[in-house]
């Protein structure tokens, strides 16, 4: 599944309220992140699985915890076998459910429970609900209107495109005091779509707002982003000292502004954690930044910024 970041999520709902708001009213959103309390903060969108009767199944990412499981420790060959076979498959787990995320949360949740179940239990089992097809196209002369023809031939290609099964969906979370911004930007996405072949009436989609809970424990010693995340010079300073706690994956980030913005930049690359990461827990509400990509100038008429805010929650270690 091609995954919808928090930064592109970002990037969308910042676009689509220089739509609907004055200028003047988007810049102030942007400055107040600089703040202790963001306005709002968006995770990365992942899938849920609606039953017949209407209930939501949601899947979270796998946390990106070591997998402190002793091989060696086995009493026969079979069993060493066993556990290796099942980290085998927990490498392949991309998603769990909500309840099984709660109780990592908790800490009520080893890894090697995790491990051990892993390979048979449907709650711990990958998602499943894209469909992927090979669709192919006319290359149209601008022209003409008609098909292209060099060498007296027509221009052919295809491209791959993903559907979702008729039972799932996307959902992501926000939070902040100022979430309503995100509500209006969400309403005009869902008419005008995002993404690639929206001229074609390809992106739209349906939206519901809708209250969401995830029990987090009243103590806790770590954090888990479910955002890319970009910490700040201090922040990768205070995890020093508690490096064992943090378990992580990264990713590079990079492409082009908007063309309804600039049809000649591109914005600088960016590294981020990735969703599912782990990390010392600093005993605050706000982790991250925003980072400026491009400055105003020639045809921009703005700077250009890179959400690298982390929607995290808190973690408890299992022996804590």
């Amino acid at each position: 599944m091609t995954a919808l970041h928090s930064d592109t999520l970002w990037g969308l709902i910042i676009t689509a309220l220089a739509r609907l708001y004055p200028a003047r009213i988007v810049q102030e959103i942007i400055e107040n992140y600089e703040g202790d309390k963001p306005p709002f903060l968006v995770s990365s969108a992942f899938p849920f699985r609606q039953d017949k009767q209407g209930q939501k199944f949601y899947f979270f990412p796998k946390p990106l915890l070591h997998a402190d499981v002793d091989i060696e420790s086995s009493d026969s060959k079979q069993a060493r076998l066993q556990k290796l076979q099942h980290l085998k498959v927990l490498k392949h787990v991309r998603y769990v459910s909500k309840k099984v995320f709660q109780q990592f949360l908790c800490g009520t949740l080893t890894n090697e429970e995790f491990v051990a179940k892993a390979k048979d239990s449907v709650s711990y089992s990958s998602f499943h609900g894209i469909q992927e097809s090979t669709i192919q196209h006319n290359t149209i002369s601008r022209l003409t209107w008609t098909t292209l023809e060099v060498n007296e031939k027509g221009q052919l290609y295809t491209s791959r495109e993903q559907f979702f099964s008729k039972e799932y969906g996307l959902f992501f979370l926000v939070r902040g005091e100022q979430t309503g911004y995100v509500d209006s930007a969400l309403r005009l996405l869902q008419h005008t779509g995002f993404g690639g072949g929206i001229s074609v009436g390809k992106g739209v989609f349906d939206v519901e707002v809708e209250d969401f809970s995830l029990r987090e424990p009243e103590t806790a010693d770590r954090v888990i982003t479910l955002s890319l995340y970009s910490p700040t010079a201090d922040e990768l300073r205070s995890f020093g000292p508690a490096k064992e706690h943090m378990s992580y994956d990264l990713v590079f980030r990079k492409g082009s502004i908007g063309r309804n913005i600039s049809r000649w930049h591109e914005k600088d690359g960016v590294l981020m954690f990735r969703e599912g990461s782990v990390f010392p827990s600093l005993s605050r509400e706000r982790y991250g930044r925003l980072i400026k990509v491009r400055n105003r100038g020639e045809d921009l008429i703005h700077d250009i910024y890179h959400n690298g805010m982390s929607f995290h929650l808190n973690l408890r270690s299992p022996n804590l």
